[in-house]
């Protein structure tokens, strides 16, 4: 029988497990949902402060007692880390590795040795707010309470695409203060853990996807190459940050899946395979020489001047070890991401092309728009849109139905051929108007 020990995130507890553990249950899993103290559990003996190594105790807590229930140690136990939940769950299998069969990281970061939970916080303002918070509670970096989000609040800790209006009331209702101790303790591992396969269910209303993880480990990333190891296994849920209320039945589908050792598997970035950005342009561009100065290269028209100019600007995260850099990929993008995405973290930030639509005038903009675009992404580029009809913006769309994101490198077809044709063929008019 596969056991499942469920942890979850900030500010909840076992609750919001119900729907999903009936559903582990009836397919005859023994499940186990972890009341973390002050989450959902009871508080500190004598008042203490609770930190993140209370909660890793109270993991270990429901661990050990089906360790010594359990005939095949390490086989059969999965452990379920959402959210911040994926920091106590690390802390205790570091210390049980040999015991236990699988690690999953429900829509989660990848906490580090010496890193605190609060630095996996996607929004900046947020992590700021907390450091202030414990800076001026009295009590010392680890006492004091984060309170709970309001209810139009809970998109700053991820995603709510997919809760019905009851769920999100019930997740406010229920909601309890997080101990500040716990975001602000360095998780402390051995590097134990490292040995016990792993599987990630990515929530892709919130944050990337297995796809765009497979090219982020193309680029280079160096905390995501470890993720390309045929222990590690990859799961897609088409939701948000919160799936065991927007989808439970979904979720202990996939949870039961992981537990047998499915999944897709993310190919290495040096397995001997061209990774997309690095394959040759679909259109045949001549060779023109450059002035490289700085972050910038300078390629100059032939003739006298003056010249109109195009400025390309590559897209990202692109981690700085990441070579070759971005200026040497063969191929231009042609299409953005149009507002800051949920697991960003850029409230505040400067970043809001919608925003700066009303003051374009009649600055002409074209815009590749792919049919087959992520929906998080998507979402983007119609509020863009719908700015634009609303400003009486300059606005040209080049439709490709059939495209995804990237497929001028990941289906260099005659379809894919003939759209590049068309946006950079509008841009050249508008330039030559």
């Amino acid at each position: 029988m596969t056991v499942f020990i469920l942890v979850a995130g900030a500010f909840t507890g076992p609750h919001v497990w119900r729907d999903t553990a009936a559903r582990l249950t009836a397919e005859g899993a023994e499940v186990h949902t972890v009341a973390l103290t002050g989450l959902g559990g009871p508080p500190a003996d004598g008042g203490a402060a609770v930190d993140l190594e209370t909660h890793v105790a109270d993991v270990l807590a429901v661990i050990d007692p089906v360790i010594d229930a359990t005939a095949e140690p390490g086989g059969k136990v999965v452990l379920v880390g959402h959210d911040y939940g994926i920091h106590p769950v690390l802390g205790a299998a570091d210390r049980r590795a040999r015991s236990i069969g699988r690690i999953v990281y429900l829509d989660s970061g990848l906490p580090q040795d010496g890193v605190p939970a609060l630095a996996a916080v996607p929004d900046q303002l947020l992590r700021e707010e907390v450091a202030e918070r414990a800076t001026g509670s009295g009590d010392g970096v680890m006492g004091g309470e984060l309170p709970p989000p309001a209810r139009d609040e809970w998109p700053r800790w991820g995603s709510t695409e997919g809760l019905s209006e009851a769920a999100l009331d019930g997740l406010t209702a229920l909601a309890a203060p997080q101990p500040l101790g716990t975001l602000l303790q360095p998780l402390r591992l051995t590097g134990a853990v490292a040995e016990v396969p792993a599987t990630g269910v990515l929530c892709a209303r919130n944050g990337p996807g297995v796809e765009m993880l497979q090219i982020m480990v193309d680029v280079g990333t160096p905390a995501l190459r470890a993720l390309a190891d045929a222990r590690v296994t990859f799961f897609e849920l088409p939701t948000g940050h919160w799936p065991m209320l927007s989808c439970p039945d979904a979720l202990a589908g996939t949870l039961i899946e992981a537990a047998s050792g499915g999944g897709h598997l993310l190919t290495p970035a040096d397995a001997g395979h061209t990774p997309a950005h690095l394959r040759p342009f679909l259109l045949d561009v001549p060779e023109r020489p450059r002035e490289r100065t700085g972050n910038t290269d300078l390629y100059l028209p032939d003739g006298p001047g003056p010249h109109p100019a195009v400025v390309f600007v590559h897209g990202g995260p692109v981690p700085a070890e990441a070579m070759p850099t971005p200026r040497d990929w063969p191929a231009p993008a042609n299409y953005p991401i149009l507002a800051p995405l949920p697991a960003w973290g850029l409230t505040g930030s400067r970043f809001h092309p919608v925003r700066a639509l009303s003051r374009a005038g009649d600055l002409p903009v074209v815009l590749v728009r792919v049919g087959r675009e992520s929906a998080e992404i998507a979402a983007t580029v119609e509020e863009f849109v719908a700015e634009a009809a609303r400003c009486g913006a300059n606005l040209e769309i080049i439709d490709v139905p059939e495209g995804r994101h990237g497929f001028e490198t990941l289906d260099p077809a005659d379809g894919a051929r003939e759209a590049v044709h068309r946006a950079v063929g509008a841009v050249l008019a508008r330039l030559k108007g």
